[in-house]
């Protein structure tokens, strides 16, 4: 049972983290020029960041998915959010300036991007949802469940912001042009799904 929330765990992170996102950038960033050692910095601050967010998820998720159940208004706003991100997606241009992050240390901004990310936040609850017809992991789980599913959460999200920094050359010539197709798919699956969501409450 450890063993699989471990893999759960590592599987769902993995997944996750191959998205192009601003810590994936950094990641990027800092290991052009065969930096491997300060992109890791940041990659071990971006997992822990989020391993973090989805301790939170797991605590506070269902009360937040009840919530979303029980008032209109709350289901209204995630559409009109979905709408909008969609929309934001498929019109964003990829943007050739570089933050300066030289004056932080990579830990802690990779802990940042990890950490302040309400995506994600919502991302896991949506995850732990679906999978709690099959395993259930919640804060009345046993520890032990809840700190081997997040052990396989910083595994995997590491694993794959490695990966990320090893092949910084080849994703250097091309993120830009990835990064534009995975905004145009991900605001089409945004906008689908505020559509979807509006029918469902417009029928209800």
């Amino acid at each position: 049972m450890i063993l699989l929330l471990l893999l759960l765990g590592f599987g769902i992170a993995l997944v996750a983290t191959i998205i192009p996102s601003a810590t994936n950038l950094l990641v990027l960033k800092k290991a052009t020029g065969g930096s491997i050692f300060k992109a890791m910095f940041v990659a071990y601050g971006a997992a822990l960041g989020e391993t973090i967010v989805a301790g939170f998820a797991i605590s506070f998720g269902f009360l937040v998915k009840k919530l979303y159940q029980d008032y209109l208004w709350i289901q209204i706003a995630f559409v009109v959010l979905m709408l909008l991100a969609g929309i934001l997606l498929i019109l964003k241009k990829t943007s050739s300036q570089t933050s300066e992050d030289e004056a932080h240390q990579n830990f802690g901004t990779g802990f940042l991007l990890g950490f302040l990310n309400i995506p994600m936040f919502i991302f896991w609850v949506a995850v732990l949802s679906s999978i709690s017809s099959y395993v259930f992991i919640g804060k009345n789980s046993p520890w032990s469940v809840i700190l081997s599913f997040l052990a396989g959460v910083l595994i995997g999200k590491v694993v794959m912001l490695y990966a990320y920094a090893r092949l910084s050359d080849f994703f250097s010539k091309k993120f830009s042009n990835l990064e534009n197709k995975m905004n145009i798919v991900i605001g089409i699956v945004l906008i689908s799904a505020a559509v979807f969501q509006s029918i469902k409450l417009i029928t209800a």
